[in-house]
């Protein structure tokens, strides 16, 4: 499948969190799912706020390379009013 998490170690949801959760763990395994620019994708787990997730490697290691070596994929969105971008800090 590629270099993608292997395994949810620990999940601990925040206050608001619930979005995603009927679909975990599958939903934090593997690629981004979307459907493209400016085209939101269901396909995330809210951690809330406060809330977190440890997640483990066991078919490849993250190591300080050159460039590149470690991505999380988050799922921005637009603000209703648009212009504004809504994300985590």
């Amino acid at each position: 499948m590629g270099a993608f998490v292997d395994a949810v170690n620990a999940f601990t949801p925040g206050a608001g969190a619930g979005f995603g959760q009927g679909a975990f763990p599958q939903v934090v395994f593997g690629p981004p799912q979307g459907t493209g620019d400016s085209m939101g994708s269901l396909d995330v787990l809210s951690l809330g706020r406060g809330g977190s997730i440890t997640l483990e490697f066991t078919d490849f290691e993250v190591v300080d390379g050159t460039g590149v070596d470690f991505i999380v994929f988050e799922n921005g969105f637009t603000a209703p009013s648009g212009g504004s971008f809504w994300v985590d800090r």
